[in-house]
């Protein structure tokens, strides 16, 4: 995110240069609409906004999504790759001390009694 956005500035300043002078807005516009649909929760938030749109304000919320996504992938990796250690520790998170389930339930056994406790 922060190579294509100093790309965008590139550009900017190059039409500038040019004497085409973009202004923030147009040029947060610009970047807002060269990205693919995962970031489409932020742009609609920033493009919603009654404030005018802060170049640094954007670049910092696309970080923030960027990081985020990266996050979710890398989470979802994980759970891809190693799908048994994670059905184990799913399981292991549900079993609280004290409240495991009874697996027979129901059914005494000689010298005991039932401990079902209802969850």
């Amino acid at each position: 995110m922060h190579d294509y956005i100093l790309k965008m500035k590139a550009i900017a300043s190059i039409l500038s240069a040019a004497g085409q002078i973009i202004s923030d807005k147009d040029l947060s516009l610009y970047i807002l609409g060269g990205l693919s649909s995962e970031y489409d929760f932020v742009i609609v938030n920033l493009t919603s906004r009654y404030d005018t749109l802060n170049l640094q304000e954007v670049q910092f919320m696309l970080q923030n999504q960027e990081i985020r996504l990266e996050q979710l992938n890398s989470t979802l990796s994980l759970d891809i790759h190693d799908p048994t250690a994670n059905l184990a520790m799913k399981f292991w998170k549900n079993i609280r001390p004290g409240h495991q389930k009874d697996y027979n339930q129901g059914q005494i056994s000689s010298g005991s009694r039932n401990t079902y406790n209802p969850p």
